[in-house]
């Protein structure tokens, strides 16, 4: 069980899938009163500031509920797919984004749609490790 405030939303634009033409990666989290929790902007990837970026995004995630459209892929760029534990919900059958490609503006919308169709999200967690 959990509630509309345990809601993150993140969204990704550039990473790994953009290699080798831009390898950098800028990743936003917002709360469910739609406060910026985190913005890293033209990260390098394989960087030190990448690895502080990892850290920071799973503390911030921890215990909650990560909501984006292609949430798997965004938790992947950021190396966080398959973390155990972790619960999820992806908002892409929820509504349209748009094509502003910008990351704040992006992980807003997730969050619309996630608070919009809470009773409706399909959250999933990845399995813990033995």
């Amino acid at each position: 069980m959990f509630n509309v405030q345990q809601l993150i939303a993140i969204d990704v634009e550039g990473g790994k899938k953009n290699l080798p033409e831009h390898p950098f990666i800028t990743v936003a989290l917002v709360s469910s009163a739609y406060k910026t929790l985190y913005i890293g902007e033209n990260i390098p990837l394989n960087s030190n500031e990448f690895r502080k970026m990892h850290s920071e995004v799973k503390r911030i995630i921890a215990s909650n509920v990560v909501v984006a459209h292609g949430v798997d892929n965004d938790l992947d760029q950021v190396g966080l797919k398959g973390q155990p534990g972790l619960r999820y919900a992806d908002t892409a059958g929820l509504g349209n984004v748009g094509n502003k490609h910008e990351a704040v503006h992006d992980a807003k919308k997730h969050m619309e749609f996630a608070i919009a169709n809470f009773g409706k999200l399909g959250v999933q967690t990845y399995p813990s490790k033995l």
